[in-house]
């Protein structure tokens, strides 16, 4: 026979926790969520910063090329506007009787080559890229956001619109009123590459320009009433194309100025 003996457990007593080691707790899990918290922010913080600092570059490069092709515009516009002016005085001399057809051709031949409608193409895809992702509320002055946005949203319209203006001006004044400059060029180079080892092309470019100036043809388009306004229409374009250039030149340096500024 055995005998059972009933063991008795006895447990420990839960001994209730000091306030102090809760709120140790609770600090040191509030510590580690906020420090978490501020990492995370950091980090997000970090990829943007560098991606915006891309952006800028991109949008450097950008409005260096723009210099790059105003300024060659810019350039030539004195030389170009000149001619322009001295065509219409010469207009104006054959139309009140002081001067001859030969005599205006004589001076037309001199007269360097008139200004042609060359525009300027903007490329508007890295500020089209920064604004469709939310990034642009990201530069922190305001002041370049309002000058980066003026660019591109109210003068980079400007130029489309006098691209269109500028081109139809163009056309009208060379092709349909004013086609010879552009016809002698052409025979110009023709010959030039035709003939260039015989070392007769001056001499038979010459006689190709004194050909065209005779033609019944020519005389009625260099004397019309019709070349003289489009002459003045053409310059006003030419000169107010060129005034938006010089508008978005110094628009263009000041952004540059503070882009490379706030680059790292």
């Amino acid at each position: 026979t055995y005998n059972l003996r009933l063991v008795e457990v006895h447990h420990k007593h839960h001994i209730p926790k000091k306030i102090t080691e809760y709120f140790t707790e609770f600090l040191m899990l509030f510590t580690a969520v906020t420090l978490g918290f501020f990492a995370e922010n950091y980090r997000e913080h970090s990829l943007i910063e560098a991606k915006m600092q891309e952006n800028y570059q991109s949008l450097v490069e950008d409005l260096k090329s723009d210099s790059t092709k105003m300024t060659s515009l810019i350039t030539s516009y004195k030389q170009g506007d000149s001619t322009l002016f001295k065509f219409d005085n010469l207009l104006y001399d054959y139309h009140s009787g002081a001067i001859s057809y030969e005599q205006l051709v004589a001076v037309y031949k001199t007269l360097k080559p008139f200004p042609s409608y060359s525009t300027v193409f903007i490329n508007n895809t890295t500020f089209k890229n920064i604004q469709s992702s939310g990034m642009l509320s990201y530069i922190s002055a305001r002041s370049i956001r309002f000058e980066i946005s003026y660019y591109y949203e109210v003068m980079f319209k400007q130029l489309q619109d006098n691209n269109a203006h500028f081109d139809k001006d163009g056309m009208d004044f060379f092709d349909r009123n004013l086609p010879i400059g552009h016809l002698l060029r052409t025979r110009q180079n023709q010959v030039t590459n035709t003939d260039k080892k015989s070392g007769s092309s001056a001499i038979n470019a010459e006689k190709y320009h004194d050909f065209v100036f005779q033609l019944p043809e020519t005389k009625k388009i260099l004397t019309s009433d019709k070349l003289i306004f489009q002459t003045k229409v053409y310059r006003d374009r030419y000169a107010a194309y060129n005034y938006l250039l010089i508008k978005m030149m110094e628009k263009n340096a000041l952004l540059l100025n503070e882009l490379r500024r706030i680059q790292h």
